[in-house]
């Protein structure tokens, strides 16, 4: 769900003061999109080579204008590397001229991730770590979103504070639904944005007693009466079961036992005793099943827990 931020409060990544002396990564500003596949989808090892950024940035972007002769020269990069980063700058390329991204578009790490996921092109699996780990040294200091200044209209909310304005986790940048269009949200203008943590002192805390409650705890539910079960399971249905009971227990089977007025006991469980019934007084019973193992609770007392499994009687062999 979308946070909402109050706009007064919000600033840019370049002048936010929750990011100030703190040392920034790759996730913090608007990149190319030729330095996102060299930062999301090279492994270290490549990474590490001595003045090899700005040379395989510019080979990269020439190989997404569909140019990847530099590419292919490289001494540096092995042969299965470099079919692998042309493989993927031309799946970035097919991507962006989908949704209608421009070339020298700058966005944030986050988002070249999800459009690189979406382009089914191969990421790095340090990226991810990466960006954990970013993401734990940020929200140290506040919770880690990104607001859209050119948001529709319909998604601002006005309350009495100001307006508010509707901001996005990292995980629904990364994995959200698609919100508006398929360009979503490569067509917006997005903006880092940390809110600070509310800070509490002793000076601005106040105690507030709790008034002791009336409703005494643990209390015992509310025992149904006769007209509950009526409502429950229907009138007719508790009138039969009752006729049905008093039969029963002046019966010589002794499995329903009178112990005045509607009150009886068992010790069938309600599914044994239901099969009892249903086998001696088969036109007396009405309801369902279900319904009359309900009902039982109106007027018998029947062990609780589960019956106890039946063992079968060993056959003697001859």
């Amino acid at each position: 769900m979308p946070k909402n931020i109050d706009v007064k409060k919000m600033s840019i990544t370049s002048n936010d003061k929750n990011l100030e002396g703190m040392k920034r990564g790759i996730f913090d500003a608007p990149i190319t999109r030729a330095g996102a596949v060299w930062e999301l989808c090279l492994p270290i090892s490549v990474r590490k080579i001595p003045n090899a950024r700005q040379r395989l940035i510019a080979a990269l972007e020439s190989s997404i204008q569909s140019q990847p002769a530099r590419l292919r020269s490289d001494a540096e990069l092995q042969d299965d590397q470099k079919k692998a980063l042309e493989k993927i700058t031309a799946q970035l390329a097919a991507f962006m001229e989908s949704v209608g991204c421009p070339a020298d578009r700058h966005m944030y790490a986050a988002i070249w991730l999800r459009m690189l996921r979406e382009a089914g092109c191969a990421v790095d699996h340090s990226a991810y770590q990466r960006l954990g780990e970013w993401r734990l040294q940020r929200e140290a200091q506040g919770a880690v979103v990104f607001v859209n200044t050119s948001e529709e209209l319909e998604r601002l909310k006005v309350s009495p504070k100001g307006n508010k304005l509707a901001a996005y986790s990292v995980e629904e940048l990364l994995l959200g639904a698609i919100k508006s269009s398929r360009l979503w949200p490569y067509n917006k203008n997005w903006q880092l944005h940390i809110e600070p943590r509310l800070a509490t002192t002793s000076s601005n805390l106040t105690v507030t007693k709790k008034a002791p409650s009336a409703k005494k705890r643990n209390s015992r539910p509310k025992r149904k009466t006769l007209d509950d079960y009526k409502q429950a399971c229907g009138a007719g249905v508790i009138e039969n079961l009752l006729k049905t009971l008093h039969k029963e227990s002046r019966s010589e089977r002794n499995f329903v036992i009178s112990q005045g007025g509607d009150h009886f006991i068992t010790e069938l469980s309600a599914s044994d005793l239901l099969v009892e019934l249903r086998r001696h007084q088969p036109r007396a019973l009405t309801g369902a099943d279900s319904t009359l193992r309900k009902a039982f609770a109106a007027f018998l007392s029947m062990p609780r827990g589960r019956p106890p499994k039946k063992v079968p009687v060993p056959k003697k062999h001859r």
